[in-house]
């Protein structure tokens, strides 16, 4: 791991905080944080911008006594307008939480981050920061596969995968018409695109691509999860999305049920699960009515810089 001690040394508590860029001695501290606090610290945008070959993302170590105790990675958004801050902590104390926060927001503040979204994934960890106000809440469902019901298309519907090559400008235009006011999906370019379908992960065929009429009107894109020691591998709704102009023909759930009948045939899974806004009724309604339960609740905090250093 590459360090650089920050200007001047920030202080948790006992523990110091440098930079750090992503590296293999996280898998430990990682796995640590997901025994001690039920869920794992980092989702799929930090995750990915840290494996990008030129990461965007500010990483800053927490070390107490050589012991690297928390790592905090803030990336910018594809909005451009705020950036999303994740921390993998090894304690599960709001107190020792808070302190390295508060060090970790005055370090980012010094880099001219003004506006964050902290994204708290573990169900036993509660900011106690003034000026960290709760703005959504992310909740997580799953059920068991097959789902049983047919798929019903409409007329002049044509579904294949994705062709690598030929299919990125069509899949971006319906994204970001699609998630034009969310955080984190909307504004995507063809960088951030084919970052993701560099991923080891990354399957074309999982990438269903429904197309109407010869418009690419919905896609519904599937992920798996590779199958933890002595378990077995999960099958994601990672992505899906219908082209506002053409809702309202149930290509929503359509959708949905394609790309979860890939995840049985085709990738052999027998469980999936998906993320969902708590503000997104549609979503929830549909996904729940195919037999999906909640079983995480992921919180997001806004903070600025200004409000939380003047009332600290």
């Amino acid at each position: 791991m590459q360090r650089s001690v920050l200007t001047p040394v920030t202080y948790a508590g006992s523990m110091r905080l440098r930079s750090a860029s992503p590296a293999d001695d996280l898998v430990d501290l990682i796995a640590r944080v997901e025994r001690i606090q039920g869920a794992a610290p980092f989702g799929e945008v930090a995750l990915s911008d840290m494996a990008a070959a030129e990461p965007r993302g500010i990483g800053l170590v927490a070390e107490e006594e050589g012991v690297l105790r928390a790592y905090a990675y803030a990336v910018p958004n594809p909005d451009g307008t705020t950036w999303s801050l994740e921390i993998a902590f090894d304690r599960s104390d709001s107190d020792s939480y808070d302190s390295v926060l508060g060090a970790t927001l005055e370090a980012l503040a010094e880099r001219g981050v003004t506006s964050l979204v902290l994204w708290v994934h573990s169900p036993i960890v509660t900011p106690g920061l003034a000026g960290m106000r709760l703005e959504r809440e992310l909740h997580r469902l799953v059920r068991s596969l097959p789902v049983p019901g047919a798929i019903r298309w409409p007329k002049g519907t044509e579904v294949r995968g994705f062709r690598v090559g030929e299919d990125e400008r069509a899949w971006l235009a319906v994204n970001n018409r699609a998630f034009a006011t969310h955080a984190e999906q909307s504004g995507w370019t063809v960088e951030d695109l084919e970052a993701r379908l560099a991923h080891p992960w990354f399957d074309p065929d999982g990438l269903r691509m429904i197309w109407v009429d010869g418009e690419l009107a919905a896609f519904h894109w599937t992920k798996v999860h590779p199958a933890p020691e002595g378990g077995q591998a999960v099958g994601e709704v990672f992505v899906i999305a219908v082209d506002p102009a053409f809702r309202g023909r149930g290509l929503g759930r359509a959708a949905t049920l394609e790309g979860l009948d890939h995840l049985t045939t085709r990738r052999g899974v027998s469980q999936a699960i998906l993320y969902v806004d708590a503000a997104n009724a549609a979503g929830i309604g549909l996904y729940t009515s195919l037999g999906f339960q909640r079983d995480q609740i992921h919180r997001a905090y806004r903070w600025t810089a200004g409000e939380q250093l003047a009332e600290r």
